[in-house]
């Protein structure tokens, strides 16, 4: 398939991490848990691109990627959507959108883009819960042909939130909460590279002992595992095999809730709604591991605790009843931590 225009991207994308604290979860711990620092913060304006309920985040080159849940929410589309958007986007307008519809996903809450930028994996997490494989015609390109293939694998009725490729997709994997304190994530051989299917052979899940996983990824040589929690905890695993989560551990946890307000911060939510539930639903590096970014479903970043002021400042957000608009105060749809 052609990947013609893409060859920029791609080098950045193969960039070599040789930083010391590259991909280390420990240094954003140690700057931005424990430490003082202050992370940036990231635009995207999700509220008025039918995105209000934002779940993945993807990033290569100096380009992101965030998914929409698309099941038809106020202020979101009842289509699932992609967008493309500079990192240091000044006012948070998409420069890509690709729209899925509604007949092949009714909604995800979770995507991983390969480092190739051709190879899509989507976790379904409304209707039959599962990950599906597709290819973008152009890599990295949402205006080129979207094609979805292979067949969808199923997690057995629990809705994924989370999923990833290994480094060559000879592997993926999905994951989600299964009770209170209690999440698994699985892992599957996949028949056909960078395809998903029913029969795939299953692996050793890991099963965690912590609130809904929201996102899983890897650092390049599959050494490292790491896992958002949806309330505001971000996780780093070792693991013994490279890209085989049955031989995790040595666990890392960072604590990112002073980084968020309540549910009302949000412009997408009504603002006398208190929830106090991040809903972290991203989290991926930069390529060489230098920059770590998260986001979370309803934006609800607390502006004052990151540095930079949103833009647009004021956007058409939700009304006090969740059914109309009114005029509300932005807020970063994206934190950035460095760990230089």
């Amino acid at each position: 398939m052609a990947v013609a225009g893409a060859c920029a991207e791609q080098e950045a994308n193969a960039g070599g991490g040789a930083d010391p604290n590259a991909y280390s979860l420990q240094r954003i711990k140690d700057k931005y848990d424990t430490g003082t620092s202050v992370p940036n913060g990231r635009n995207f304006n999700f509220v008025e691109n039918d995105s209000a309920w934002m779940t993945g985040m993807r990033v290569h080159g100096s380009n992101m990627y965030i998914s929409n849940r698309g099941n038809n929410n106020h202020l979101d589309s009842d289509s699932v959507k992609l967008f493309k958007l500079a990192i240091t986007s000044s006012n948070g307008a998409p420069d890509q959108t690709l729209n899925l519809g509604t007949s092949t996903f009714t909604s995800i809450d979770g995507f991983d883009l390969a480092s190739n930028g051709v190879n899509l994996l989507i976790g379904a997490f409304h209707g039959t819960g599962g990950v599906r494989s597709g290819t973008l015609a152009t890599a990295f390109d949402l205006t080129s042909t979207f094609t979805a293939t292979g067949t969808l694998r199923q997690s057995g009725g629990s809705g994924v939130r989370a999923c990833s490729w290994n480094n060559d997709g000879s592997k993926y994997y999905m994951g989600y909460g299964v009770t209170t304190n209690q999440s698994t994530i699985r892992q599957f051989t996949a028949g056909t590279t960078y395809q998903t299917a029913s029969g795939d052979t299953e692996g050793a899940a890991l099963n965690v002992a912590f609130n809904n996983v929201a996102d899983i990824t890897f650092n390049p040589d599959g050494t490292r595992l790491y896992v958002a929690e949806h309330d505001g905890f971000l996780h780093q695993f070792t693991l013994l095999v490279a890209f085989d989560i049955a031989t995790a551990t040595s666990q890392i946890t960072v604590d990112v809730t002073d980084f968020f307000g309540n549910e009302g911060t949000s412009p997408s939510r009504p603002s006398t709604n208190t929830g106090t539930t991040m809903w972290i639903c991203g989290m991926h590096w930069n390529d060489d591991g230098t920059k770590l970014y998260i986001n979370s479903l309803w934006g609800v970043t607390k502006t004052s605790a990151v540095n930079g002021s949103p833009s647009p400042s004021s956007v058409t957000g939700s009304n006090t009843s969740g059914t109309g608009t009114t005029s509300r105060t932005n807020t970063f749809a994206v934190i950035e931590f460095t760990v230089d």
